[in-house]
């Protein structure tokens, strides 16, 4: 099944490639969740988790989970706008977790490329992305025995580790840790590599192909791949496309 929004860094075109890579397992972990697409590609394990450090998202999965017709219903009250997204962007604050969890699902929704605080997405020849309401049934009824965590990477890694657990990662890729908020620096590159050299269970990561993350893991299993573009886009200044970017794919198995 596809993933129910689209997010910055999401992996929609390789999803079914990673699921199929990954090893059976008892247990089944996504260190840095995003929009979730290899768990929701994949078959399930008998224990499954989905982490992200991002309280906002976390928020809105156990919110699909666990009340999906109430945000359905207040979605429904927020019509596709750029001046309510700018609004929404810089003043929302809610208490509510289904009105919080509405109001990121509309923002992700209506920005460029997923990014919340990158520009409104629209265009002169297709609908907005908005313009569908989800069913989130569905997708509740897949998340209904996953566990949803909302932890760093590291205390997530140790806290799931085990030999019949598999890891999947997408870190922020290196030269993009600045879309994210700040929860990821450039030192967490090293760190995130130590931290996998010393696990029992098995892991595959995904990266982006450059020198630096060729020299990190030098000694594992490497893998090319080639995904598709990537794209960046700043509010008022345009849509940039870079070219077929490779990937790397990387294993400790």
């Amino acid at each position: 099944m596809r993933a129910f929004l689209n997010y910055i860094g999401g992996k929609s075109r390789l999803a079914r490639v990673v699921a199929d890579k990954l090893p059976a397992s008892r247990c089944y972990c996504e260190v840095f969740g995003g929009a979730g697409w290899v768990l929701f590609a994949r078959e399930p394990s008998y224990v499954e988790v989905l982490n992200d450090v991002n309280g906002r998202l976390v928020n809105l999965y156990r919110v699909v989970r666990d009340a999906p017709d109430e945000l359905a219903e207040a979605l429904e009250l927020l019509p596709r706008s750029r001046k309510l997204y700018r609004e929404l962007r810089k003043a929302f604050r809610a208490g509510d977790p289904v009105a919080a969890a509405a109001v990121y699902y509309y923002l992700v929704k209506n920005a460029f490329s997923g990014q919340v605080g990158c520009g409104f997405s629209s265009s002169k020849k297709y609908p907005g992305k908005y313009s569908m309401l989800a069913d989130f049934k569905l997708w509740a009824r897949r998340l209904n025995k996953v566990t949803i965590e909302n932890l760093a990477y590291e205390d997530c890694l140790r806290r799931y580790d085990a030999a019949d657990t598999a890891f999947y990662l997408d870190p922020p890729y290196v030269g993009t840790e600045r879309y994210y908020g700040g929860d990821f620096t450039p030192a967490d590159h090293e760190r995130l590599r130590d931290v996998l050299g010393g696990l029992k269970g098995r892991w595959l990561v995904s990266y982006n192909d450059c020198a630096e993350v060729r020299a990190l893991y030098e000694g594992f299993n490497v893998e090319e791949v080639r995904p598709g573009y990537c794209a960046d886009k700043v509010e008022g200044k345009g849509e940039r496309r870079g070219k077929l970017g490779q990937e790397l794919f990387i294993t400790n198995y």
